[in-house]
This record gives C-alpha cells, sequence and structure tokens, in this order.
C-alpha cells in the first residue's frame, strides 16, 4: 500500500509539472462544448420556415371577408409561442425569387407557397365536401432540416385545413415523449458525448505517465525497489481517475452554463464517467506500450483517440455490424468500444430520466471490456517495457 501511495504522490506532481498535457485534457471537453454549442445550440429556433402568401382571399356570401392564407400564418405565430415551437422561426416572404435565393443559400429550410385561389379552395371544401387543397412545399435535398420542417408545416397546414373547411379527421392521436423534457435543439442529442469526450482525453495524460517513465528510464529504479506493475499501474491509475472526475464536472458545468437541463442525477453521471475512466486508462496502458516518447502520443497517439470519439456513435450514428448474438440483443462491432456504452448510458441516465440500475447492462459491458483491456495491456506492459527495463 505505501509503495502505491508513493507512486500516486510522484505521479500527481509530474502531471503537475507537465501542464500544458493537463490543461488540453481539462480544458478540450469545454472547448468542443461551447464549438457544438455554437452550431446548434445558439439559437432555440433551429427550423426556418419561409412562407409566401400568394392568397387574395374572397367575399363571403353574409359580406365577411374569408382570409385563409392569412389565417394560416396566424395559426404558424401561434404555435411559435407555445413550448413546442420555440425552435421554429417563421419567415415571411413577399417575393418568390427572394424566398428561392433563401433556400439555396440555407437561410430557410422549407418555403410553403400559399397559392392565389387558397381562401376559394377552403371555402369550397367546406361547402361541397369534396375537391383537393392544393399547397407547394419547396426545399433543398441537401439540407438535412428540411424532412423536419416538412413534416411540421404538413402537421399544421393539415389541422388549419381540418378546422376551416370542417372536415372531421378519420384518426385521432396525441403525441408522448419518453424524454422528461423535449430537446430545445439538436445540442442536447450531442450532450452525452461531448461529457464522455472529456474522459477520452485521458487517454492521453494517463498514457503520457507510464511513456514518461519509460523515456526516462526511471522504471528500471522502481523495478530494483521490487514494485510490481500493478501496484505501479495502481497508483498511476488513481490520479487519472481524479483528473477524470475533474473533466466531467468541467464538461458538465459547461452543458450547464449555456443551458441544458438534464434529467438525471449528476451522481449518476460521475459514476459512468469513473468506470469510463478505467476503462480508457486501461486502452492507454495498450497504447502507451507501444509508444516511447511523448512525441509518439501526440502523432500516432491521436489515431486511437479518433477511433474512441467517432466510432462510438457519438458524433454520427454507426451502422451496426453484427458481431454475436447475446440472448435477444444483437452485439455490434463498435460496441466492442467502452464509449459506445458509455454515452448510451449517460443518454438515457441524461435524457430519460434513468438510474443506474436501468443502465446495468451498459455498466457491466463497460466493466467486462476494462477487464479484457487491463489484462491485454497489462501482458503488453510486461513484456514490451518492464522486461526491456530488466
Amino acid at each position: 500500500m505505501m509503495k502505491i501511495a508513493s507512486v500516486f504522490r510522484k505521479s500527481w506532481k509530474e502531471n503537475i509539472r507537465d501542464w500544458k498535457i493537463l490543461i488540453l485534457t481539462l480544458a478540450f471537453a469545454p472547448f468542443l462544448v461551447l464549438i457544438m454549442y455554437l452550431f446548434y445550440g445558439g439559437s432555440s429556433q433551429s427550423i426556418n420556415i419561409a412562407v409566401l402568401n400568394q392568397d387574395r382571399g374572397i367575399q363571403r356570401l353574409d359580406g365577411t371577408a374569408l382570409k385563409a392564407g392569412a389565417d394560416l400564418i396566424t395559426k404558424f405565430d401561434v404555435y411559435m409561442n407555445t413550448e413546442e415551437g420555440k425552435w421554429v422561426k417563421l419567415i415571411k416572404i413577399d417575393n418568390e425569387e427572394e424566398a428561392n435565393q433563401q433556400i439555396k443559400n440555407n437561410q430557410a429550410d422549407l418555403l410553403l407557397v400559399i397559392p392565389r385561389d387558397f381562401s376559394t379552395q377552403v371555402l369550397h371544401r367546406r361547402q361541397s365536401g369534396d375537391g383537393a387543397i392544393d399547397l407547394t412545399f419547396r426545399g433543398a435535398t441537401t439540407n438535412p432540416k428540411y424532412m423536419m420542417a416538412a413534416a411540421l408545416t404538413y402537421s399544421l397546414v393539415n389541422d388549419f385545413v381540418m378546422t376551416a373547411a370542417k372536415i372531421t379527421p378519420p384518426l385521432a392521436f396525441k403525441e408522448e415523449f419518453l424524454e422528461k423534457s423535449k430537446p430545445r435543439s439538436d445540442f442536447d442529442y450531442y450532450v452525452p458525448s461531448l461529457i464522455i469526450l472529456a474522459v477520452i482525453m485521458v487517454l492521453f495524460t494517463a498514457a503520457a505517465a507510464i511513456i514518461r517513465e519509460n523515456d526516462k528510464k526511471t522504471i528500471r529504479r522502481l523495478r530494483i525497489s521490487h514494485l510490481t506493475g500493478f501496484e505501479f499501474l495502481t497508483g498511476i491509475s488513481l490520479v487519472q481517475l481524479i483528473i477524470t472526475e475533474i473533466s466531467v464536472l468541467l464538461a458538465y458545468a459547461t452543458v450547464l452554463g449555456l443551458g441544458y437541463r438534464p434529467a438525471g442525477s449528476i451522481i449518476d453521471v460521475l459514476i459512468i464517467g469513473l468506470i469510463t475512466g478505467l476503462a480508457l486508462i486501461s486502452i492507454s496502458l495498450i497504447v502507451a506500450s507501444f509508444l516511447n516518447t511523448i512525441f509518439d502520443l501526440m502523432t500516432i497517439g491521436c489515431f486511437p483517440f479518433f477511433i474512441l470519439m467517432f466510432f462510438s456513435g457519438g458524433m454520427f450514428p454507426m451502422p451496426q455490424i453484427k458481431l454475436f448474438t447475446l440472448g435477444d440483443r444483437i452485439i455490434g462491432l463498435n460496441e466492442m468500444i467502452p464509449t459506445t456504452h458509455a454515452i448510451t448510458a449517460l443518454n438515457k441516465i441524461l435524457n430519460f430520466s434513468m438510474g443506474l440500475r436501468d443502465v446495468k447492462f451498459e455498466i457491466i459491458s463497460i466493466l467486462v471490456l476494462t477487464l479484457i483491456y487491463f489484462i491485454i495491456g497489462l501482458w503488453l506492459f510486461n513484456r514490451r517495457i518492464i522486461k526491456q527495463q530488466a
């Protein structure tokens, strides 16, 4: 125990001395959170719908005017004042050429063209009970937000026409969301991944702590003191787990400061961060066994970093490549990466108000992968570093 404590103190002091890598590790995740927020969360209005109202309106038999186009726009305005509609912005356009230009420049995600005889069509449908009502949706297939804008616009227009034409809908349904609260922007979807990214950064500090001893040939002196590889790695791991939790807290505090409201407990987040940190330390042991200098870590070490960052499905959805089936569950290739399970667990905790009992599979998966990678790493460490220093 005394040897582990000595290694802990030594590793802690060396991390403080090598402050550049430590600052990079602690600051990278909050910095990326800010970048992602500017891309996806800088405004609560993430979908822009342009409306070109060409409706002229008509006079009813009783002398009152029917302006269905203006009434439809009013419905959009009312929707945008609700909690669900805060992420939608309506752009009223008078010129079709200007509207098309906004679509091309991605200033508008969809253009709704209300025809000149829209009021006539609505009144005819109300009086006769038949006839289609024509509207035009215009957008760009290269814009990923078009489908979301089209679905929302169709829903609002359909509801308006049903009411205005006094049509009884054949289907009555209501929406229910599993999340405790509806995400206000795309930024919310990335929060679990951004927090786990803070853990992934520990790959560099953990590997650096091992490589530094090998590079300076101090492992030979440690062996003379009869220090075992397990004791050496335990002392270093304790330091890295502290750095992991600090990184998680900084990333968590950053997303809170930017307006994110989690549904789960910070304690659960820290526990997931802790066990994921163990997994990353095990992987860093494998990485460090093949590298000789800090320069190698900053160059070659970036390759496993990007594998953990992108192939875990945190930045974009990954296709499932089946490896085997465990009961009723299909295990994919990317589930061999512990950060995949960590992101899934944090998503359930932060967005679905689940607890640790609800993410038992993910926790067990991370721990099993941690054990496998640690055994491989310990074998490589003893074979490639300890024996070479003998």
